[in-house]
């Protein structure tokens, strides 16, 4: 369980209690040479199995990314007397000396944050002065409005008459759409691309490149326009965002930003029979020290994707990929979905995995299943389970999480992992399966990460035997 103590004065206030969200992993998914397996935080039946089907389609090719810019921003408001002491001011600020003396008050209020640049509009007497900073591996707001007050107190000693309205001005712009952070960026600006093998497209995506490419500009591009959208030429880059965000502590609001997302997809090669798709997101607000990043939950899928805190050999590289894994999985994201949706899948897609798990959980079952047991150091079925073919959808979600489970007069209910070993007493204490979301550990999400890299796909043959009465998750349809 996570310590009341690290929530408070830290990621919240009067706390009552937590609310339990379901955590996937998408993956292994290829970028840049290396796998990596995405958690995923998210109540949308789906959207889990799409962004791993959509990573399965790129295994063979892989996804490249570069970051092409960093710097988290804040933009005051100032005020002056006249028009004519506004400009002037705004001439002063952009005067390569005393940005330089700015930059340097700016610098002096942390060990990380360091100013690269202002951008200055002016709007008759006021000014909005936009401050754009590096932070290392902090996502890097209050890091930036520390070094952004100390600056413009410094401005203040040359105009005593420059009235600080705000230190938000709206010019950031934080939490809200906004054409400047789809034009100029803020936090991570990320590229990712990606070629996708015409075999590739037909057997897995089921689609064809010509007709993923005319849906794609249909649909991302024409519509988007028509929509009048800022930074939404996607299909859903927010519904991936959003997930890893929880997942790994960032703060979900900063999805509106975040998820300014152009999806390009177009014929590759010779004969054009290939697929070449890019993801270009210009302003991912993302970090891996600080908020919710410090709670053990979101630690641990943090530590899944290998950046978990700061990098102290290279300051900022943690965050900076967690940046690229973000817009890699919307990569797949976008890849998968636009498939379902040029191949008239989705509604289908929709009805089998959000109804999977509706109804009574051990409906169907044998009877004779009494105990079954994930080992994660060995990685083996349990006895009980040997001379079975299937798991259940059920039982291959509690097998994943590392759970014990039992099933008690009919029911499937969760054996607590301080009791698995001590069966000699003849009691367990049990949780059912929703119950069980709320207390997992988050060594139970590692160790389960290890046995499935390991032989997942040997103790989880999921046939297609599936009857309408018990309905059972095949990983072929991942």
């Amino acid at each position: 369980m996570v310590c009341l103590v690290q929530v408070m004065g830290a990621c919240c206030e009067n706390v009552i209690g937590y609310i339990p969200v379901p955590v996937g992993l998408a993956g292994p998914l290829l970028l840049d040479g290396r796998l990596v397996y995405v958690p995923m935080a998210t109540t949308e039946g789906c959207l889990v199995a799409s962004t791993n089907r959509g990573s399965r389609a790129l295994l063979k090719c892989g996804v490249t990314s570069r970051i092409v810019a960093d710097g988290m921003t804040r933009g005051p408001v100032v005020r002056f007397m006249s028009i004519a002491r506004a400009s002037e001011a705004m001439m002063w600020m952009q005067s390569g000396e005393n940005f330089q003396n700015m930059k340097k008050t700016f610098d002096s209020t942390s060990r990380f944050a360091r100013l690269t640049n202002i951008q200055i509009r002016i709007a008759g007497r006021h000014l909005f002065v936009r401050f754009v900073a590096k932070t290392g591996d902090a996502m890097g707001m209050n890091m930036v409005s520390k070094g952004t007050e100390a600056a413009l107190r410094f401005a203040q000693e040359t105009f005593p008459d420059m009235e600080i309205l705000s230190l938000s001005g709206n010019f950031c712009t934080d939490k809200k759409p906004a054409a400047i952070n789809w034009i100029e960026g803020r936090g991570k600006s990320v590229v990712c691309e990606a070629i996708v093998p015409a075999e590739t497209v037909r057997t897995v995506l089921k689609t064809s490149v010509h007709a993923l490419v005319d849906v794609h500009i249909a649909k991302n591009l024409v519509g988007s326009a028509v929509a009048g959208s800022i930074g939404g030429y996607n299909a859903h880059a927010a519904n991936i965002v959003t997930a890893i965000f929880i997942a790994t502590g960032q703060d979900p609001a900063q999805n509106v930003g975040s998820s300014n997302c152009m999806t390009l997809m177009e014929p590759w090669g010779v004969s054009g029979e290939d697929l070449y798709i890019s993801v270009t997101m210009p302003s991912i607000e993302i970090g891996t020290v600080g908020g919710g990043t410090i709670l053990p939950p979101q630690g641990a899928c943090l530590e899944v994707l290998g950046v978990r805190g700061p990098n102290e050999a290279c300051p900022g590289e943690n965050a900076s990929q967690l940046a690229r894994i973000v817009c890699a999985a919307v990569l797949a994201g976008e890849l998968s979905l636009m498939a379902a949706l040029t191949a008239g899948h989705l509604v289908k897609s929709h009805l089998r995995h959000n109804r999977l798990l509706q109804g009574s959980l051990g409906k169907g079952l044998e009877d004779d299943l009494k105990v079954a047991v994930f080992l994660r150091e060995g990685g083996s079925r349990s006895r009980e389970l040997q001379h079975r073919r299937w798991w259940s959808a059920a039982e291959y979600q509690l097998a994943f999480l590392g759970c014990a489970f039992a099933y008690v007069d009919g029911q499937l209910q969760i054996i607590d992992a301080d009791e698995r070993n001590n069966e000699a007493k003849g009691r367990h204490e049990s949780a059912t399966y929703q119950q069980q979301a709320a207390v997992c550990q988050p060594t139970d999400l590692l160790n389960c990460m290890a046995a499935r890299d390991k032989s997942a796909r040997l103790h989880l043959r999921l046939e297609r035997q599936c009857t309408n009465e018990n309905r059972l998750l095949d990983k072929r349809t991942f």
